[in-house]
């Protein structure tokens, strides 16, 4: 029993230390979630989002290769969105994904992606559970993620 509880402070410190380290200063996550699941909500759908390590880290990477190439697209040099989602070992069942460049802050690239309907779609997509963000620079990266594992607790 005090394996597992040192175990799981262990994860709970290292989660921490890499939604600071991946995400720095420029994105609050806890906020942007607050946002989406707030949009997800006016608009009567369910379940609200939780934020994934995983997603996270791919959306941070592939904002900081848009960054690196200044170009704003869904594939990079790690390949398109679907075999960056798959090669960060999240096994998924559905995946979406916004991307933007030169909004200042979470409040003004969601209100772009909310007045974009295939952004917009992503967001308010009852499929998905998961969420992952990352910010470099001016250029935003949303992955949203349904797994197989949670596909199948629901239809049990």
């Amino acid at each position: 029993m005090v394996a597992i509880k040192s175990l799981g402070v262990f994860l709970m410190i290292n989660a921490i230390l890499f939604f600071n380290i991946v995400c720095g200063d420029d994105l609050d996550l806890d906020y942007m979630l607050s946002l989406v699941n707030s949009a997800r909500s006016d608009n009567g759908v369910d379940p609200p989002l939780q934020l994934n390590s995983l997603l996270i880290g791919t959306a941070q990477r592939h904002s900081e290769r848009m960054e690196e190439s200044d170009e704003l697209s869904h594939d990079d040099v790690d390949g398109d969105f679907a075999t960056r989602v798959t090669d960060s070992g999240y096994d998924w069942n559905a995946i979406g994904e916004n991307i933007a460049s030169g909004y200042e802050n979470e409040d003004s690239v969601m209100d772009g992606w909310m007045n974009s309907p295939p952004h917009r779609a992503n967001i308010l997509n009852p499929d998905f559970r998961d969420l992952g963000v990352g910010r470099s620079g001016d250029y935003w990266t949303q992955d949203f993620g349904r797994t197989f594992e949670e596909s199948d607790a629901e239809e049990s």
